[in-house]
C-alpha cells in the first residue's frame, strides 16, 4: 500500500517539476521592454599614455547603456537577487544598491570578505565586480562567474540604476 502511495507522489512530483521548468523557461523567453536608455561618455584613465597621437585625438563613440537590454541580462540574476527592498532570496536584495556599502543588508549572511570590504557600490565598482566577482573580491561567496561582455555589464548597471528602489 505505501509503495503505491510513494509511486503516485513521485509521479506527481515529476509532473510538477516539469511544469515549473517549462513555465519558467517561457517566462524567461518572453519579451519585456523598458523605455529607459542612457548614454555614458567613455572615460580614459589619466595615467595611461596614448599609444599613438592619432588615437588620443580621435573622438571615441559613446557607450549606450540600455536598461531594457539590461533587464534581459538581469534575468539570470533574478534566480538569487531581488530589486525589492529587503527581499533576500539566495543573495541579498539589490534594491538601492547604488551608494550602499558592500555587506550591509540586514538579515543576509554575507561572507567575511564581503562584510569587511571597504567597497561602496557605484557604476565602476559594480562593473568590476560583475566582470569577475572572485577576482574583484576574493573570498566572497557569490558563485556566479561574471558577465564577460562590456555591453552586458553596462546594460545591467543601467537597469539597476533605473529600477532599484532605495532601501528602507
Amino acid at each position: 500500500m505505501s509503495g503505491a502511495i510513494f509511486a503516485r507522489i513521485r509521479d506527481w512530483y515529476i509532473v510538477v517539476i516539469g511544469a515549473v521548468l517549462i513555465i519558467g523557461g517561457l517566462y524567461l523567453a518572453s519579451p519585456q521592454t523598458s523605455p529607459v536608455q542612457t548614454v555614458k561618455e567613455p572615460t580614459t584613465p589619466a595615467a595611461a599614455p596614448a599609444k599613438t597621437p592619432e588615437a588620443s585625438s580621435a573622438p571615441q563613440p559613446p557607450v549606450v547603456e540600455d536598461a531594457a537590454k539590461g533587464e534581459q541580462v538581469f534575468r539570470i540574476c533574478r534566480a538569487c537577487h531581488s530589486l525589492e527592498a529587503g527581499k533576500v532570496i539566495l543573495g541579498p536584495s539589490l534594491g538601492g544598491v547604488f551608494g550602499r556599502k558592500a555587506g550591509t543588508i540586514p538579515n543576509y549572511n554575507y561572507s567575511p570578505a564581503m562584510k569587511n570590504a571597504k567597497v561602496v557600490w557605484d557604476a565602476a565598482n559594480l562593473d568590476a565586480y560583475l566582470q569577475d566577482p572572485k577576482k574583484f573580491l576574493p573570498g566572497n561567496k557569490m558563485a556566479f562567474p561574471g558577465l564577460k561582455k562590456d555591453e552586458d555589464r553596462s546594460n545591467v548597471i543601467a537597469y539597476l540604476a533605473a529600477n532599484s528602489a532605495p532601501q528602507k
